[in-house]
C-alpha cells in the first residue's frame, strides 16, 4: 500500500464516520499525521527512520551522505566512522 492509497482509504473512512456521527470532526492529527510525513521524508530524502527511543534516543533518523560528506564529517568528529549523518531535530546537541 502506498502513502497516497492509504491517505485516500482514511479520507474515505473520516467521510463516513463523519456522516454516520455528524456532532464529531473526526480530524487526521498528531502522530499519524506525523508519522505519514516522516514517511514520506524517507522516501523523498533517503532517510533511515528509526523504530523506537532505544535505538537513537536523540534522533528519529539517519540520512545516508555521500562518501565526500562522510569522509568531511568523520574529520570533524561529527559521524562515527563516516558511515552516516544523524538528522536531529528538536534536541540538544549531544555533544
Amino acid at each position: 500500500m502506498t502513502i497516497p492509497e492509504a491517505v485516500r482509504q482514511l479520507l474515505a473512512i473520516v467521510d463516513r464516520l463523519r456522516a454516520e456521527y455528524p456532532k464529531k470532526r473526526f480530524t487526521l492529527d498528531g502522530r499519524l499525521v506525523g508519522d505519514i510525513g516522516e514517511v514520506i521524508a524517507a522516501q523523498e530524502y533517503d532517510i533511515v527512520l528509526h523504530e523506537g527511543t532505544d535505538e537513537a534516543p536523540r534522533c528519529d533518523s539517519q540520512r545516508w551522505t555521500s562518501r565526500a560528506d562522510q569522509d568531511n564529517d568523520a574529520e570533524r568528529g561529527d559521524v562515527p566512522g563516516g558511515s552516516h549523518a544523524r538528522l536531529c531535530t528538536g534536541a540538544q546537541d549531544p555533544q
